[in-house]
């Protein structure tokens, strides 16, 4: 029963068989006992022996130590993905996916060999790419033997071979990085569990192995696919994918230390670390996770299960009663080191910078997509006032309180609506039909049906109205004025539109002071002037109501067309 109680809750072969050999070896002491006639004296060695194994392999004295040590903290940069390097101001990509406010938040300094290992118990290791010698292995894995505690972060699908790094660092202690996806029912990124709190997660990868669970997630395991750039799949719940409930964080003790991996690393990036569940989860990290010490409570039964059985054959066995009051100690001992842990987690606090400003509020507005104050949020890590401090949650609310007495709630955007594709032949041709400060409060209302992926940055309108908002919220005065809007103007040209044939058009164009080579085309369509005549128009740089499609205009000297054209798709 508990082979197949193994092999269930972690799928892990060998552990499965090291449970039959086990059942074997102990049916065999049962026939010798019951033939030798010492079944009592075997009984009672086999459930002290038990009680050993268990306390053994549990986690509380490593949570113990951790807590009462003073933290000496540091990042290793193993690859250029999952570095701790600010890499630019502009809410891009390359901005959102680097780890330095992470770095910063934990107060871990940043390392780029294992020389200075020695002095710190603490070490990082954030989506590493570059393997490791068996020098560096070895090294690692002593320190943590002698009492360190390393902290791994993974995430989905082995992305740039991670995974595969790691478990070649890790197989000595019976852990596996998986290169699956989590995903819930929508095919998103789900929530995960610990103990009664959930959080909004991301898309984390689980692990098998040798571990204590401290963070769950119900849903579907995906295969990753190293065709696209990303490594998903194709995102959707199919007979493919297996329903369970997956690990996604897990403490494995080692020695006098421990290794405490999670699954999920884009969670602690830059534009992630504005989310409440990102938040409290790091805090939950640093508290080595957590977990119900089941191991040591299952030693602590065992010794009180001893206890009932030498009362009544202490005589037969040892002949002093004074092993019920060492057993009795022993178990109480064990208790409370189980249970110490989860009544006394260290409160550890995150290293936010002075400017940033406390906020409580309902967690749903400010995370997962298509909620009103995700994009937002997103925005933040790279503005003026800091990174929010989240310090309280009120379920249900729809509304975020700041610490400086600033509300925003649910009813403050807009109303839920969509967008229909436009048409690009009027909008060129008509004159921008709102005022500067309009266009960027409009931009702040309906940010919640743009996306959060800054995948080539979102153009200076965008970013001013994120910045302005959040100005706003902290109470900064800016002195930064909106853009003055030149004199317009009229172009021929030649107007592409992915997916479209292209046609000829006339275009208005409307210069930006102080902002070459942006310009406006026509009604509030933002484009940047490439080349000579030539101005790309990113969809990510628009109002939502551009839709999903990038295009490009080439002015020319052709005539305009002598009636208005129709953008008829490619077949």
């Amino acid at each position: 029963m508990v082979a197949l109680f193994v092999q269930f809750c972690t799928k892990h072969s060998s552990l499965f068989i090291w449970c039959v050999g086990i059942a074997l070896i102990l049916s065999s002491v049962y026939i010798i006992a019951e033939r030798i006639k010492m079944w009592a004296i075997v009984r009672a060695i086999c459930i002290l022996l038990g009680g050993i194994w268990c306390f053994s392999q549990g986690t509380a004295i490593q949570q113990i130590r951790h807590t009462s040590s003073e933290r000496k903290a540091v990042c290793l940069n193993r690859g250029s993905w999952g570095n701790v390097y600010d890499e630019g101001k502009g809410l891009t990509i390359k901005g959102q996916y680097s780890y330095n406010i992470f770095a910063s938040l934990i107060g871990a300094k940043s390392i780029t060999s294992l020389e200075e290992l020695k002095d710190n118990n603490e070490l990082w290791l954030v989506t590493p790419t570059q393997p490791f010698t068996e020098k560096e292995k070895t090294e690692i894995l002593n320190w943590v033997r002698n009492g360190g505690f390393l902290f791994v972060i993974s995430d989905h699908t082995n992305l740039f071979g991670h995974a595969d790094v790691l478990n070649d660092l890790l197989t000595p202690l019976s852990i596996r990085v998986q290169d699956d996806c989590i995903l819930d029912s929508s095919g998103d990124g789900g929530t995960y569990f610990a103990y009664f709190n959930k959080f909004k997660g991301l898309t984390a990868n689980s692990f098998q192995g040798v571990g204590v669970p401290w963070l769950l997630q119900n849903g579907y395991s995906e295969r990753a696919d190293y065709g696209g750039h990303s490594f998903f799949s194709d995102n959707q719940i199919s007979d493919e994918e297996n329903s369970s409930i997956y690990t996604i964080g897990t403490l494995v003790p080692h020695g006098y230390g421990a290794v405490v991996l999670f699954g999920d690393s884009t969670l602690f990036s830059n534009f992630a670390l504005s989310r409440p569940s990102a938040q409290a989860l790091l805090k939950l990290m640093l508290n080595l996770g957590k977990p119900i010490p089941w191991f040591s409570l299952s030693a602590a039964s065992l010794f009180y299960m001893l206890i009932l059985f030498v009362r009544t054959e202490s005589k037969s066995i040892f002949g002093r009663c004074i092993l019920v009051w060492i057993l009795t100690c022993t178990a109480f001992a064990i208790s409370v080191v189980s249970i110490l842990p989860q009544l006394t987690g260290k409160d550890f606090h995150l290293n936010f910078p002075d400017n940033s400003i406390k906020v409580t509020g309902d967690w749903n507005l400010a995370e997962g997509n298509g909620s009103d104050y995700t994009t937002l949020f997103a925005a933040c890590y790279n503005q003026s006032c800091g990174l929010p401090e989240w310090c309280g949650k009120m379920q249900g609310s729809n509304v975020i309180v700041f610490s400086n007495g600033n509300t925003i709630v649910a009813h403050d955007l807009s109303a839920p609506r969509s967008f229909d594709i436009p048409n690009a032949t009027v909008r060129l041709q008509n004159l921008p039909s709102m005022k500067c400060r309009d266009f960027m409060d409009c931009l702040v209302s309906d940010s919640k049906f743009s996306s959060f992926w800054f995948d080539d940055g979102i153009g200076p309108f965008k970013e001013l109205a994120y910045t302005q908002f959040w100005q706003r919220l902290s109470d900064k005065k800016t002195n930064a004025a909106f853009p003055i809007l030149g004199k317009t103007h009229s172009s021929s040209g030649i107007f592409t539109l992915r997916g479209y044939s292209s046609i000829n058009i006339d275009a208005k164009i409307t210069p930006i002071e102080g902002l070459a080579p942006w310009v406006i085309l026509g009604d509030w369509v933002i484009a940047q002037e490439v080349h000579k005549g030539v101005f790309l128009i990113r969809s990510q740089w628009q109002h939502p109501s551009w839709g999903q499609a990038d295009a490009v205009l080439r002015l020319s000297k052709c005539p305009p067309p002598a009636t208005p054209p129709i953008l008829r798709p490619f077949l």
